[in-house]
């Protein structure tokens, strides 16, 4: 019953697509995970999929767009979304209709695993790549990045912008 052509292309295909999404999901289930990391490992897995749906010259989109980059309007037709060779080698003896019909369920798959990985991407990314700048091996240099924006960014807990830079400043001093 289950055992026929079209599911072992379709099994096929996770195998090969799911690969990414278990190495990333590992990393997120780590102990002592780095977030600014787990962000880079979701938007390259973003950029990925998208890469397979979209052709290179229209996924020039800046890191911190892609998650509201609305990717479906320039999806290719599915004949020219590359499944990946096992793909192509398991479907070479199917007939063509029945491969575009297990070719479209695919091609929506990964559509609807790129609308996921953009709902999880967070609105406030920039903000949150500029906490990297808090790292202590920065914080305990004498030459530090200026941090000035992201202060400003949280000015209401802050007692004032300028002498929480200056604290920031002189912090390798207080070790």
């Amino acid at each position: 019953m289950f055992n026929t052509q079209s599911n072992i292309i379709y099994l096929t295909f996770l195998r090969h697509m799911l690969k990414y999404i278990t190495e990333v999901n590992k990393t997120f289930q780590a102990e002592s995970a780095n977030s600014l990391k787990l962000l880079e490992d979701l938007h390259s897995l973003l950029y990925h999929y998208m890469s397979i749906l979209i052709p290179a010259a229209r996924l020039q989109v800046k890191r911190t767009d892609l998650a509201h980059f609305k990717f479906k309007d320039y999806i290719v037709r599915v004949e020219a979304i590359d499944f990946g060779y096992s793909f192509e080698q398991a479907a070479s003896d199917m007939n063509h209709h029945e491969v575009k019909i297990i070719k479209e369920g695919c091609r929506d798959f990964l559509i609807c695993l790129c609308e996921q990985l953009q709902s999880r991407i967070p609105n406030n990314i920039t903000l949150l790549e500029k906490i990297n700048l808090l790292s202590p091996q920065l914080a305990t240099s004498q030459i530090k990045p200026n941090i000035t924006d992201l202060v400003a960014a949280f000015k209401n807990i802050c007692k004032t912008v300028n002498s929480t830079v200056d604290e920031w400043n002189l912090l390798h001093i207080k070790q």
